[in-house]
């Protein structure tokens, strides 16, 4: 009956049996043994497909995937990772810290460029003591001018400012 090595069963030939006339299988043996205790090194070292992934995506690390939804954990066997949803990615910098930002916004008085609404009313022939008076003159004079202000307009419904985008599945390795 033969033997086998330690680490993986490789068979040893029998050694000095009536088919080992030679005894070629005492040499055979020993680099069976060689062999075996080669490949379990090697195998030692090389490390884990998670283990390299756990060096490609340290904690912090964002995941990408365009069309499969599945937690990276799931597809990497590692990790603890939280989903991102509804958010634009930005580049970390002096000006964007943290998070932010609103998928729509509704401008205010605030927000526009001064800016002026002018009519002119012009009066060329009615007599003086008649007509309204508006702020910068009397309408009712003859050959005047005067301001008058225009009619509100606008209602103050948000708009979008998302720029063209693509949605992608993205994930967040938290532990």
């Amino acid at each position: 009956m033969p033997t086998y090595t330690s680490n993986y069963n490789l068979a040893k030939p029998l050694v000095n049996s009536a088919v080992d006339q030679d005894l070629w299988g005492v040499e055979l043996n020993s680099n069976m043994d060689i062999i075996d205790t080669t490949i379990k090194t090697v195998s030692n070292a090389v490390p884990s497909a998670a283990a390299v992934a756990a060096l490609v995506y340290p904690i912090g690390s964002l995941y990408w995937n365009k069309t499969n939804a599945t937690n990276p954990a799931t597809l990497l066997g590692f990790g603890t990772w939280v989903a991102i949803t509804d958010r634009f990615i930005v580049a970390r910098g002096s000006t964007y810290t943290g998070t932010g930002g609103a998928a729509t916004v509704s401008l205010s008085i605030s927000n526009m460029p001064a800016h002026q609404h002018e009519t002119m009313l012009t009066n060329t022939t009615a007599p003086y003591g008649t007509g309204a008076v508006v702020s910068g003159g009397d309408v009712g004079a003859p050959n005047t001018r005067a301001a008058a202000l225009t009619s509100s307009r606008g209602s103050g419904t948000a708009f979008d400012i998302i720029p063209p985008y693509q949605a992608v599945y993205c994930w967040e390795r938290t532990a």
